[in-house]
């Protein structure tokens, strides 16, 4: 049994066995891995066998223009803040396996006041480019806002 949070290296060479051969782990290391899985190993049946894995993250890119409402103008740099945030609120609060439309990032702009209008230029995963309509995070990932650029745009 390894000792709690030591650091394991793994590396194997598949050609053929070799003499003397030593087995190196890598292990990160994550303390709510390793607080589930004991909690888990207290009640589980003794035939089980159980992995427990962490959840991975789907990182979100988002730019998205916005037009400042004329009445509000004064107080464009605050509004711009909100939309942010908003749109962090948005996406960060997602759970496993869930669906998030770029038609509800737009809701979520137009929540907020003094906001006269907004469209987004991209949305879509970390990495990728351009813009879809939804991202899709599988049972075992969850969303994360990454890049939120908001663009102040005049009507």
């Amino acid at each position: 049994q390894p000792i709690t949070g030591s650091r394991y290296t793994v590396s194997y060479n598949y050609l053929a066995p070799q003499p003397n051969e030593r087995i190196i782990i890598n292990y990160n290391y994550n303390k709510l891995i390793s607080d589930v899985t004991f909690n888990i190993e207290k009640s589980r049946p003794i035939n089980a066998d159980i992995l427990t894995k962490g959840a991975e993250e789907v990182l979100i890119n988002v730019t998205m223009n916005v037009v400042v409402a004329q009445a509000s103008i004064n107080t464009a740099s605050l509004i711009l803040q909100n939309v942010k945030n908003a749109l962090v609120s948005a996406i960060n609060a997602t759970s496993l396996g869930t669906t998030l439309d770029s038609s509800s990032l737009i809701n979520t702009a137009f929540a907020i006041n003094g906001v006269a209008a907004a469209r987004i230029i991209t949305f879509n995963v970390n990495g990728n480019i351009g813009q879809v309509l939804n991202i899709i995070a599988q049972n075992n990932q969850y969303l994360v806002a990454n890049d939120i650029i908001i663009n102040q745009v005049a009507t």
